[in-house]
């Protein structure tokens, strides 16, 4: 981590020691730092009055106060840039700011999308940690994920246990009936963090495959570019198809594909004179056109 955003993490978490309240960093925040990953997108969550608090930060840390709804708030901090020269240096730093869903931080993070992303812990306790640069997971069985510095997680879920595994398993069993654009979420986190999807949560995904067709276009569009865009496209299709993911996105491929451990298709929608060659090629060449059908509707 540089120096200038563990500044800024000092100063968010004095600011809320001063004013009397508890913060916790949550979510994908604080499962990137124990996956030792990067992060510039801060989730915090607080028992206090979450518009308030945060454009308060922003006067603290010189950022920018961006009102997202009635619990929660972006606080956004600019890269520095060189009086000399107009030169950016560093990158942007984001503090989502939310109030408690629910009566208890316990209630909060049952109420997200998968156990890795549902831990909490203090957020002046993880300031403190990383100072100590003795911040991270131990992966032996002996100490599981301490090292250096206690810290007292909220875990109502094991979600340590599952990012020491590298496992990607449902907080419960609606998660994906109450979004079911989470479906390729668990994809784009399976690749991204090099994660297993256990098996109870690999039936969920199968069971509620049909629901996608709920969700709008430029967010299935948007998540599907992001699972296709690195390398290793195909491998990611394969578990799309395999799972029942890829007809339901892609309706040109029935009859093309297995649906069980299918075959890459021969032809775009069964027209011979689209031949397809790869998932890749077919798959891109679909999201293009949903993106067409959809306008000046990017999220």
């Amino acid at each position: 981590m540089d120096n200038r955003t563990l500044h800024l993490l000092q100063l968010t978490a004095e600011h809320f020691s001063s004013q009397r309240h508890q913060a916790y960093l949550v979510g994908g925040s604080l499962r990137n730092i124990l996956l030792g990953e990067p992060c510039s997108d801060w989730d915090i969550v607080t028992g206090g009055d979450a518009p308030t608090l945060a454009r308060q930060l922003a006067d603290k840390l010189g950022g920018f106060y961006a009102y997202l709804h009635d619990k929660a708030c972006r606080v956004i901090v600019p890269p520095l840039t060189t009086p000399k020269d107009d030169v950016e240096v560093g990158q942007e730093v984001i503090f989502d700011i939310s109030s408690l869903k629910g009566n208890t931080l316990e209630h909060d993070l049952r109420q997200r999308d998968f156990t890795v992303n549902a831990i909490a812990a203090p957020l002046d306790e993880i300031v403190r940690s990383i100072e100590l640069g003795e911040f991270g997971i131990q992966e032996d069985e002996s100490s599981g994920y301490k090292r250096g510095a206690p810290l007292h997680f909220i875990d109502p879920l094991h979600g340590v246990g599952d990012i020491v595994a590298r496992r990607l398993r449902a907080v419960d069993g609606e998660v994906f009936r109450h979004d079911p654009l989470r479906m390729l979420r668990a994809v784009r986190l399976m690749m991204r963090y090099t994660l297993e999807m256990d098996g109870w949560t690999e039936g969920l995904l199968m069971r509620d495959s049909s629901l996608l067709t709920q969700v709008a276009p430029e967010r299935v569009r948007d998540e599907l570019y992001a699972i296709l865009a690195p390398d290793g496209a195909r491998e990611r299709l394969q578990f799309l198809d395999d799972h029942g993911l890829l007809t339901v996105l892609i309706p040109e491929f029935i009859g093309n594909v297995g649906g069980t451990g299918g075959t890459a298709p021969t032809t775009c929608g069964g027209d011979p004179a689209k031949p397809a060659g790869t998932y890749e090629t077919c798959a891109t060449s679909a999201t293009i056109a949903t993106s067409a059908t959809n306008p000046g509707r990017d999220s």
